[in-house]
């Protein structure tokens, strides 16, 4: 026991200790290091979130990426990663893909009747992404942009 207004004394740590300590650092520094030079989102949390990782300055564009589907009996609705399995940030992640070859998105097409088997098919895929303009903060305009379309043959 101390008296009043004294703290215990600190017991050192033994050499062994400090040495699995050190090491333990180490390997972190080196997993966060590697990681944010070379890592994506499957290595969080020592490679960056993409979701997050972003910074939208006061004044310039804010986008959002959605797929919108149209079904075989002509239905319209968002694609969502609870009907293809695939998160909206790993789409986000391939946006130059799909652009380039909008064939890409006949796979999420795909990944929906894989898991829902006996659902109406979609036969028309829209990737689409909105936009707000910020002028101080302050949204002043919005868009609407197709960036690629897939129909089914």
């Amino acid at each position: 026991m101390t008296p009043e207004g004294e703290t215990e004394p600190l017991h050192d740590v033994s050499r062994p200790g400090r040495v699995v300590r050190v090491a333990l650092v180490v390997v972190a520094a080196i997993l966060l290091l590697s990681g944010t030079l070379w890592g994506g989102d499957d290595h969080f949390p020592f490679g960056p979130f993409h979701m997050y990782a972003g910074y939208y300055p006061p004044t310039g564009t804010i986008t959002s990426t959605a797929i919108i589907g149209v079904n075989a009996e002509g239905h319209q609705s968002y694609v969502t990663q609870t009907q293809t399995g695939i998160p909206r940030g790993a789409i986000e992640g391939q946006l130059s893909d799909y652009i380039h070859d909008p064939r890409k998105l006949g796979g999420l097409a795909s990944a929906y009747l894989r898991r829902f088997p006996h659902a109406t098919p979609f036969v028309d895929l829209k990737l689409v992404q909105k936009r707000w303009q910020l002028d101080n903060r302050r949204v002043v305009g919005t868009s609407t942009v197709t960036l690629a379309e897939w129909h089914a043959p």
